[in-house]
């Protein structure tokens, strides 16, 4: 099967209109945050403020390598909110890259990792130059929802059975589902981590992916295995989420 020209057409020229956008809205310079700052405000953005990154190895590296590539970002003046449009984006590249199964699912696990890349960079620049907005945070969790429910098609059309993704789909959505609505009611212990956050199901995506692409006759067995760990994980992190927040009370 071949690639969906006009899908692949259609978001090149979006592609081409969210980047002129992105560097005709630069805002002008400013001082970045020290990492003091920064740790600060990553942990409002995240309603996390009793989780400390340092004593969480992947959030650690995942930080680090997110800061330093937004630095240079942040000093030309590029927006959060820009980068944020740009990842959905690069999101909805996954499905159409790997519709056409055979090898098209490697080129579909690169644009995962750039879009979960991205996904970190509009966080990083907002820390860092203090330009997290009320908006952004919107604009960033429907970016995520966007991502994973692509991310979930994607193994379908990969080869994963659609029963699985269905299921799949529901598991995420009732997880994030249920943090979303106790941030809202103010507990505490929202920001735990979890078994079931997103960077789990980005991995697990992204390693589906180019198990279908390397063994495209297994890709029913790859897609839908992969399909039933996003769906094992993302049930396991709201219990563990449920634990959480029946030992915590909400902030009075």
């Amino acid at each position: 099967m071949a690639l969906n020209g006009a899908a692949a057409v259609t978001l090149g020229v979006v592609g081409v209109v969210l980047f002129g956008i992105a560097w005709a809205t630069r805002a002008p310079p400013v001082a970045l945050a020290t990492a003091e700052v920064r740790l600060a405000r990553w942990q409002a953005q995240h309603r996390a403020h009793d989780v400390d990154p340092s004593r969480q190895p992947f959030v650690r590296g995942f930080l680090r390598v997110a800061d330093a590539l937004a630095r240079p970002l942040a000093r030309i003046g590029i927006l959060p909110n820009a980068v944020t449009a740009v990842t959905i984006w690069l999101a909805l590249w996954v499905p159409v890259l790997a519709a056409p199964q055979r090898h098209w699912p490697l080129a579909a696990a690169a644009a995962i990792l750039i879009s979960a890349l991205g996904d970190g960079l509009d966080g990083s620049i907002a820390a860092l130059a203090d330009r997290s907005t009320a908006f952004g945070f919107v604009l960033d969790s429907v970016a995520d929802r966007v991502a994973d429910a692509a991310f979930v098609v994607a193994l379908v059309l990969a080869g994963g059975i659609g029963w699985w993704g269905a299921t799949a789909g529901a598991a995420v959505g009732l997880f994030e589902y249920t943090r979303a609505r106790a941030s809202v009611a103010g507990y505490s212990g929202v920001g735990v981590v979890t078994v079931g956050e997103r960077p789990t199901r980005v991995v697990a995506a992204v390693i589906g992916m180019l198990a279908c692409g390397t063994a495209p006759r297994s890709d029913e067995f790859i897609g839908t295995a992969t399909l039933v760990i996003v769906t094992a994980t993302s049930l396991i992190g709201l219990i563990q989420l449920g634990v959480v927040l029946i030992r915590r009370p909400p902030d009075s």
